[in-house]
C-alpha cells in the first residue's frame, strides 16, 4: 500500500514538473512561437552575411519574428524568407536591412526611411519584398585604415613642416633681438605718450567751461548752415545775373572798338574779382566737406565767419559796380541804334531820323 503511494506521488511529481517545464518553454523560449499564428515574407538581397535560420527579425527594437530559410538563387542572389507574427502590423514601404555585429552575428530590421510617407497597406503572406545590407564593421574599418595612414603621414609632415617655422622663427627672434627690445621700448614710449595724450584731452574735455561752449557752438552750427545756403544761394543767383548781363553784352563788344576800351577794362576787372570769388567758393566748398577743416574751425574761429562776410560784401559791391556798367552800355547801344553817325564820318554824311529799325537797301553803306 504504501510503495503504490509513493508511486503515485513520483508519477504526480514528474508530471507536475512536465507540465511546469512546458509553460516555461511556452512564456520564455521557442516554444511560445508555436502557439504564435505567423506569416511568411521573402527578402531578396545580394547577399546575407551572417544570416542563418532562427535569425532573429525586429521592428524597432522589438522581436517580431525568426529567419525560417536562406536560399541561394542561381544569379548569386539570396532570398531570406521570415516567419514574421500575424499580430505585428509590417508595411509595405517599410525596408528589411540587415545588420552584422562585431562578434559576427547578424539580424534584420525593418524601419522607415526618412522623407517616405507611412502608408496604410501591410505586408500579406507570401509577399516578396527588396532588402539592404549594412556595412560591416570590420569592413569599414579596413577602408578607414588607408585613409587612416595618409592621414597620419600628413599629420607628421605637418609636424615636421610646423617644427620647421618654429626653428625659423627662433632664429630669426635671436638674430633681431635687439631690434625687437628697441621696438619694445619704442611700442612702450608711445603707449605713454598716448595715455598723457588722452589724459589731457579729458581735463580738456571734462572741463564743464568747454563742455559749455562746444553745446553752444554745436547748437549754432544749424544757423551757420542755413546761412552758407543762403549765402550760396545768393552767390548762384548773382553769377547767373552776371552770366546773363555777359551774354547781353556780348553783341555789343566787336562795334564798340575803341570807345569801348574803358568799359571792356571795367568788365575786366568785374572778371577778375568774380574769378577771385569763385577761388574762395572752391575752397570754402572744400573745407565746408572736409570735416576736420574749416567748418570744425568755424565754430570756435569766428575770422572764417568774418572772411566769409567779406567775400559777400565784395559780391554785392561787384553787383553795384556792374549795374552802372550795363546800364551806360543799354544806354550807348540804344543812342548808336538811333544815331550811327557819331560812329564815324559816313554816319555824318547821311543823317539818320533818330528811330530804330530796319535800314533802306537803298542806303549806301
Amino acid at each position: 500500500m504504501d510503495e503504490r503511494v509513493t508511486q503515485f506521488r513520483i508519477g504526480v511529481m514528474v508530471l507536475a514538473t512536465f507540465i511546469v517545464l512546458v509553460i516555461l518553454m511556452v512564456m520564455f523560449g521557442r516554444g511560445s512561437r508555436l502557439l504564435q499564428a505567423t506569416k511568411t515574407v521573402h527578402v531578396a538581397v545580394h547577399a546575407a552575411p551572417g544570416v542563418t535560420k532562427d535569425t532573429p527579425v525586429r521592428k524597432s527594437g522589438v522581436l517580431i519574428g525568426r529567419v525560417s530559410s536562406v536560399d541561394l538563387q542561381a544569379d548569386g542572389s539570396v532570398v531570406i524568407s521570415l516567419n514574421v507574427d500575424s499580430d505585428q502590423p509590417v508595411l509595405k514601404t517599410e525596408v528589411c536591412r540587415i545588420d552584422s555585429k562585431l562578434l559576427g552575428d547578424a539580424e534584420l530590421n525593418f524601419f522607415l526611411p526618412r522623407n517616405v510617407p507611412a502608408g496604410t497597406e501591410f505586408l500579406e503572406d507570401g509577399d516578396v519584398i527588396p532588402g539592404i545590407v549594412a556595412a560591416d564593421p570590420m569592413d569599414v574599418v579596413g577602408d578607414l585604415q588607408g585613409s587612416l595612414s595618409e592621414a597620419i603621414d600628413s599629420v607628421a609632415a605637418t609636424s615636421r613642416d610646423l617644427g620647421e617655422v618654429v626653428r625659423q622663427v627662433g632664429h630669426l627672434l635671436e638674430a633681431n633681438e635687439q631690434r625687437i627690445n628697441a621696438i619694445v621700448v619704442k611700442a612702450e614710449q608711445t603707449l605713454d605718450t598716448v595715455r598723457d595724450t588722452a589724459g589731457n584731452a579729458n581735463s580738456v574735455i571734462g572741463d564743464p567751461q568747454v563742455k559749455a561752449q562746444l553745446a553752444e557752438a554745436i547748437g549754432e552750427i544749424p544757423q551757420i548752415l542755413r546761412e552758407t545756403r543762403q549765402t550760396v544761394t545768393r552767390m548762384n543767383e548773382t553769377i547767373a545775373l552776371v552770366d546773363r548781363n555777359l551774354q547781353n553784352m556780348e553783341g555789343f563788344t566787336r562795334p564798340l572798338g575803341e570807345r569801348g576800351q574803358f568799359m571792356v577794362a571795367r568788365l575786366e576787372q568785374g572778371v577778375e574779382k568774380l574769378d577771385k570769388m569763385m577761388d574762395q567758393m572752391v575752397a570754402f566748398s572744400t573745407a565746408l566737406n572736409n570735416s576736420n577743416g574749416t567748418l570744425g574751425r568755424m565754430v570756435n574761429d569766428p575770422e572764417l565767419y568774418d572772411n566769409l562776410n567779406r567775400a559777400v560784401s565784395e559780391i554785392e559791391a561787384i553787383s553795384r559796380d556792374i549795374r552802372p556798367i550795363l546800364s551806360d552800355a543799354r544806354t550807348f547801344s540804344d543812342r548808336i541804334a538811333r544815331h550811327p553817325e557819331v560812329l564815324g564820318l559816313g554816319g555824318a554824311m547821311q543823317r539818320s531820323p533818330g528811330t530804330k529799325g530796319v535800314p533802306s537797301l537803298l542806303t549806301p553803306r
